[in-house]
């Protein structure tokens, strides 16, 4: 779900989102490299996704805008209840 409520807000989130795709992939890819037997295609987005966003989570002290943490925190697809699930 988009946030951004005018056309060139729109075009910057997309961005962003298109930034950040491609950023998981190729962290994906560089922690397949060092094994030569698994295939960076078959790396899980979902699996990688969550890794960032539990690294970032965990820099809550390095990161001074406390909003970034909480937005990622209620996330959809992350289970609330527990903190690593």
């Amino acid at each position: 779900m988009l946030r951004a409520r005018i056309p060139d807000g729109v075009d910057q989130e997309i961005y962003a989102l298109l930034v950040t795709y491609q950023a998981v992939r190729l962290a994906i890819r560089d922690a397949t490299l060092a094994q030569p037997d698994r295939d960076p295609d078959r790396g899980s987005f979902t699996i990688a996704l969550n890794t960032v966003r539990d690294q970032l989570t965990a820099a809550a002290g390095v990161i001074t805008d406390t909003a970034i943490v909480a937005d990622l925190r209620r996330r959809p697809g992350r289970d609330h209840r527990h903190p690593h699930g």
